[in-house]
């Protein structure tokens, strides 16, 4: 008994915690058990059934403290007698260590003490202490959810469990299974891997709020944790400057997304301008042009606003499926991703126009932030095969999720 305590005992302080549990939580269950005598003067005994309950608390994720009770039963036959019937109320504190095999199933230890109280046939009642040790299973079902199966060895320190007392000790054990339910179960960090979207600029966390500061904890001034600290420091630099850094790239290129979205609405302007029946008295470019400074102003519910009454204004207009474009791109930006898909959809429905392969682009990345990888590997992939020459195929050839077989 005592070897097997300093076995468990160093065997607990020799083994990193496999998970990181909160400390300090509790969990409760409740099993029927089976229980029998197997240190006896009785000519024959039989098992019994029973019930137990458990609470646990929980020091980390491989140690905790049980306080098991249980009501349990067996059936003894002394020789030369009729068979009497024991009734026992038991109830051990163990110290349990828990190991883990998979992610699913922990084997685990118990070593402990409790006491019991008993009666043989009816009569008075007894109590005695006992030692407890054993092990067992648990199968986990989530986080916080165990079926466990579990048998444990009681040393009693009394010799009449059994009726008969001739100065011994008598020893039983309990064949238990049931669920256990825990708070504060492993809790796995949730990391949230990068993906390519759409995301607008503005709708971006501001670059500072990415540096964490790191400060070094007091420690003895010795020459190892001073070259440390010297360390850190170094590294938060390095990462200050390519913050910097990081941060100038981001203003340029959304300078240069300004000004190309202002030079595209230029050549759109002269290109409609250049074709017969189009007139600067008729408001369209003034408006158009007003509409396109909203939007890049990210002003997106006015530029909607005008572009669906350039729509309304002007249905016959040869640019109507650039103002209905651009009203997708708004609803993009605001992130309401089903109105945005309705509106490109809508343009990909003209016979001709210069927003097709850009409506392509951006369908496809609505869809992916709507999580319908399928449609929107089938727009990028129609984007490739129909416009070959679209200053958007190597986008789309970006964009486009693994798994995806392009047909040409």
């Amino acid at each position: 008994m005592r070897r097997f305590a300093v076995a468990l005992l160093m065997l607990v302080l020799s083994n990193p915690a496999h998970g990181q549990n909160e400390k300090g939580k509790w969990g409760f269950g409740a099993g029927g058990t089976m229980s029998n005598i197997t240190s006896t003067e009785a000519s024959k005994n039989s098992a019994g059934f029973g019930g137990e309950g458990i609470l646990s608390y929980l020091f980390n994720d491989n140690l905790s403290l049980n306080l098991i009770t249980g009501l349990n039963g067996f059936k003894i036959t002394p020789t030369g007698a009729s068979e009497m019937t024991t009734s026992l109320i038991s109830s051990a504190l163990t110290l349990e260590y828990e190991m883990k095999m998979t992610r699913a199933l922990r084997p685990f230890l118990s070593l402990g003490i409790g006491a019991h109280n008993y009666s043989v046939d009816g009569g008075d009642r007894f109590s005695d202490g006992e030692g407890v040790f054993g092990g067992g299973t648990r199968i986990y079902f989530g986080k916080r959810t165990a079926l466990y199966a579990a048998g444990l060895f009681k040393y009693t320190t009394g010799d009449a469990l059994d009726g008969i007392d001739e100065g011994g000790k008598d020893m039983y054990y309990t064949v238990s299974a049931g669920l256990q339910f825990f708070r504060g179960r492993t809790k796995a960090a949730k990391i949230e891997e990068p993906k390519l979207t759409g995301t607008p600029f503005d709708k971006m966390p501001p670059v500072d709020s990415l540096l964490v500061e790191v400060l070094p904890e007091e420690t003895p001034s010795d020459s190892s944790t001073k070259q440390e600290q010297r360390t850190l420091a170094e590294q938060i630099d390095q990462l200050e400057e390519k913050l910097q850094h990081a941060e100038q790239e981001i203003s340029r290129m959304q300078q240069e997304i300004t000004e190309k979205t202002e030079q595209i609405g230029k050549l759109e302007e002269a290109h409609q301008k250049n074709k017969p029946g189009f007139s600067d008295t008729d408001g369209v470019r003034q408006v158009y042009a007003d509409a396109l400074k909203e939007f890049n102003n990210r002003n997106y519910q006015k530029a909607i606003q005008m572009f669906q009454e350039l729509v309304e204004s002007y249905p016959e207009n040869s640019l109507k499926s650039n103002f209905i474009y651009w009203t997708a791109e708004c609803y993009y930006a605001l992130n309401k991703y089903f109105q945005a898909a309705a509106e490109f959809e809508k343009v990909l429905g003209f016979a001709t126009s210069p927003k097709k392969d850009d409506a392509l682009l951006m369908l496809g990345r609505t869809y992916l932030q709507l999580g319908d990888v399928e449609a929107a590997n089938s727009n990028f992939e129609r984007l490739i095969v129909e416009f070959p020459r679209s200053e958007y195929k190597e986008k789309a050839e970006q964009y486009r999720q693994p798994g995806s077989v392009l047909t040409e």
